[in-house]
């Protein structure tokens, strides 16, 4: 944090003495060491920035999911527009609101369709074969 701080007050120095008037001020051996460390970093920045963004649209179009499988489900339902809203207000939630969104979400989910996150029952069990009889396990 405290390097983008400082990237951050240089760049402002340079945006500053690209003034006409101040052009002389720049220091050209410290901008080029700094652009070679920014060069660096760049593809590592590119490559964190489309990890976060794939991860915000799966977790988005889980919750939109999960949202819409409860409105169907649930007896007593929401008015579309509250849902759809918020459904439309994902992309732009910040990563801990869509974590905690996430979580509320998965917690009405299971309360919704308790079955599903149970244990197997003795129907769908696996079975092991045992001298010509097959055996639940």
């Amino acid at each position: 944090m405290e390097r983008n701080e400082t990237d951050l007050a240089y760049i402002a120095e340079l945006h500053e003495a690209l003034d006409a008037s101040a052009v002389t001020a720049i220091d050209f051996d410290r901008l080029r060491l700094w652009l070679e460390d920014l060069a660096g970093a760049l593809p590592e920045l590119f490559r964190a920035r489309e990890e976060a963004r794939l991860l915000r649209e799966d977790y988005s179009h889980r919750i939109a999911g999960m949202i819409k499988a409860i409105v169907v489900a649930a007896s007593s339902r929401q008015p579309l527009g509250d849902i759809s809203e918020l459904i439309e207000r994902l992309p732009a939630a910040t990563a801990s609101e869509l974590i905690d969104c996430h979580r509320r979400i998965s917690a009405r989910f299971r309360d919704t369709f308790p079955t599903s996150f149970g244990l197997i029952n003795a129907r769908r069990a696996a079975s092991r074969k045992d001298n010509d009889k097959h055996t639940r396990v």
